[in-house]
Formats: structure tokens, sequence, C-alpha cells
């Protein structure tokens, strides 16, 4: 018998928006190796696959919670965080695997540490219309020197194929966002901006954040993100990266943390979330919804 997967569309409540991720349960660490996880990620080919496999409540966990282990990968890596997958993992393990227990707090133990995942009350506990919450470790940035911004201009001006108006340019740290550039433009309306990721692997950021002001009323703010250097030309919908976008656009926008800011990923698939800044607990609570698109079996499991 093989291993059942799952495609979640994730920060959609529609089938075939949102971001896509394959989600795989698997009954222990051993049974699969490090190569083969890289392996599988690479034949879906999806912006991550997620592998979750189940672990031993701690003494300091309530009866609700249940705790797994939670890795990413791309189709090129295993990657330090990822938000819309911690997201669909969450949905399957809450939604598609017929669960009926609530409430519940999942608890993932992954390399960004101990993340936290649990479904909204809503007016009818049972509806599949719920918005799950995860919460991530906050992201902060810092203006990078001179020749980094300058050379980050460049890139963007290549893959946008013209000029364009920069505000700001904020580099992520740590080990979950070392790799982010967040980049505030004006005078455009990101999602008519036909962009050519190749030119952004002369970056020394792998992740590109670029963002700006929303035109509709609905939104703070909106964004698109991309990853070329991780087998990831542009992501649909980025959970991971809003965990720098809410504290700065807090701050930009004088809005105090532990307010709800709406925003929207305007990528060709598009998404949406709530993301609330904890600035107290040093996280960022990230609501959203997810529908599952497909589910299917691998049938070549031999470890590797």
């Amino acid at each position: 018998m093989g291993l059942q997967y799952y495609i979640i569309d994730a920060f959609t409540s529609t089938p075939f928006a949102g971001n896509p991720a394959c989600v795989i349960v698997l009954s222990s660490p051993s049974a699969l190796s490090d190569e083969r996880m890289q392996i599988i990620a690479r034949e879906f080919n999806l912006p991550e696959t997620a592998y979750l496999v189940p672990k031993d409540r701690m003494s300091s966990d309530d009866l609700d919670v249940d705790r797994y282990s939670l890795r990413w990968f791309t189709p090129e890596m295993e990657f330090p965080i990822c938000g819309h997958a911690t997201l669909a993992s969450a949905h399957v393990l809450l939604r598609s695997l017929g669960n009926a227990r609530a409430p519940r707090t999942l608890k993932f133990d992954t390399m960004s540490g101990e993340l936290t995942a649990k479904l909204l009350v809503t007016v009818d506990a049972n509806s599949s219309e719920g918005e799950i919450e995860i919460a991530l470790p906050a992201g902060f940035i810092h203006p990078p020197i001179a020749s980094v911004v300058e050379k980050a201009q460049q890139a963007i001006i290549a893959a946008l194929g013209r000029e364009i108006d920069f505000i700001y340019f904020g580099a992520g740290q740590g080990v979950s966002y070392g790799g982010y550039l967040l980049v505030e433009v004006a005078g455009v309306t990101l999602e008519e901006l036909d962009v050519d990721p190749g030119p952004l692997l002369s970056n020394i950021y792998t992740t590109v954040i670029l963002t700006t002001t929303s035109p509709e009323s609905t939104y703070h703010f909106v964004s698109r993100v991309f990853a070329p250097a991780e087998g990831i030309p542009e992501d649909p919908v980025t959970g991971s990266a809003h965990c720098l976008l809410a504290p700065y656009w807090s701050q930009r926008l004088d809005i105090p943390p532990g307010q709800e800011l709406r925003a929207k990923q305007v990528s060709a698939r598009g998404g949406e979330m709530t993301v609330i800044w904890d600035e107290r607990e040093g996280k960022c609570r990230l609501r959203g919804r997810a529908v599952t698109s497909m589910r299917g079996e691998l049938m070549t499991l031999h470890s590797s």
C-alpha cells in the first residue's frame, strides 16, 4: 500500500487559487530519507511539500494538543520556514482526515522552533469554511548596505523591464528570514507588472518581496514574492513573508500591534489573509482558509 498525499490550496476558499502545497503524513521520522523527501518534492514541483510526523504530547501540553514534527521542501531545497504549507498541514490534520475532536491546538516542531495552529470557532463548529490561525515567529528588517541596495535595484529593474520608484529596502534577519529582502515600491499597480524572475538570481537575497499600499480599501497592503533561487519563480501566496510585512506596515501605517491587518498577495492565483502582529510574544498570527483540491497515493516509497 502506498502513502497518501494531499494537495491543499492555502489562503483561499477556492480550489486552484491561493498557494498549493503537498502534505504527506509519515508514520515515523525514518519512513523516508531526506533524499527521498527532496525527490518527491521535486516530482510534485509545487512551491512546498510538507512532511508531518506524529510526536508524543509533552508534559506541558494541554489535553487538546496534538504535536507533530514538520519539515518543508521546495523543489530545490529544504526550507527553514513556510507559512502556506503550515496552514495546509493544519488543514489536513483538522479537516481532511475527518478528525472531529474540537477545540484543538496543533503544535509543530520545526527548524524555526515551535509553531502553533488552531481552528477558529465559527457559529457552525462543523462548517468547512472556518479560518485556521497559524502563529509564526515575527520577522524584523534592517537597512542593507548601499552596495547591496544598488545591486538589488538593478536586479529588480531588469526583472520588471522598467524603472520603478523605490521607497524602502529592508533585509530580513535570523535563520528563518535571513534570505528575505522586503522592498516597498510606489507608482505602480503590482498585479499588472510583467515580471521576469531570472534577473533576481543575481540578488544576494533568495526571496524578494515587492509591496505597496493597497488601492482597495478592503486591504492595508498588497505584495508579490519571488524566489527563483529556491525553485519558485513567483510564490502565489507567502505566509512567511507576511511575518516581515505585518510589523513593517503596522509601523508604516501607525497601526498598533495587536490590530488586524488585511493583506492580499496579487499573484496570478492570488490569495488573502488577516495578520496580527503580536509584539509582546514576538509572533505574527496569520488567519486564512484552505481547501483540498486533490489527494492521491504515492506508489514508490522505498527510502534511499
